[in-house]
């Protein structure tokens, strides 16, 4: 992943911005935030959850570690 996440730390999000393409990318997801700045997501099958969890970057890694990943990254405020 690009190091470009770990600049929405403490940024608050305004808005969710999606667009569908019939080409690639086919998914272009943005996360607005109440400073002005915006971050884009994309790819060709992005999936999102049903609904906000409980928990925090600690519970987070906990879990997307039970799916054996290759590489995984945290990136908090204190970081």
């Amino acid at each position: 992943m690009k190091s470009g996440l770990k600049d929405m730390i403490g940024r608050t999000v305004s808005a969710v911005v999606i667009a569908e393409r019939p080409h690639s990318p086919k998914v272009l997801l943005f996360l607005a935030f109440t400073d002005g700045t915006f971050y884009e997501i994309y790819g060709d099958d992005i999936h999102a959850t049903s609904g906000v969890c409980n928990g925090g970057a600690q519970d987070a890694a906990t879990y997307a570690n039970l799916f054996s990943p290759e590489k995984l990254d945290t990136y908090t405020s204190r970081s």
